[in-house]
């Protein structure tokens, strides 16, 4: 089940693990929030971090391009990263504002 490379994805009934691995989590947050939305069997979602940390801010260097351009001063991966913040909120309010089942 798990096609993510910076998280891990466990679902046990109703409830679903997410597990942030390592930095550029936040890449892939917004795809699993998205496919868990759109399974409705998934009544519960815990995001928790691997190796007793929840997120260590990655290391300068990982933000840094080929030929030295900082990640976020380049337009397409700017755009990457927060096209994938707005997806992960909008996922998590549909979500919460799904309809439990009675």
């Amino acid at each position: 089940m798990n096609d993510y490379r910076s998280l891990r994805l466990e679902q046990t009934g109703q409830l679903a693990t997410v597990t942030m691995l390592r930095a550029h989590s936040h890449e892939e947050i917004a795809d699993v929030f998205v496919r868990l939305r759109a399974d409705h069997g998934v009544r519960v979602v815990i995001l928790t971090g691997s190796d007793g940390e929840f997120h260590v801010p990655a290391p300068a260097s990982t933000y840094i391009l080929p030929g030295g351009k900082h990640r976020l001063s380049d337009p397409a991966a700017a755009w990457r990263v927060f096209s994938a913040i707005v997806r992960g909120h909008q996922a998590l309010a549909e979500m919460e504002n799904r309809s439990s089942p009675r």
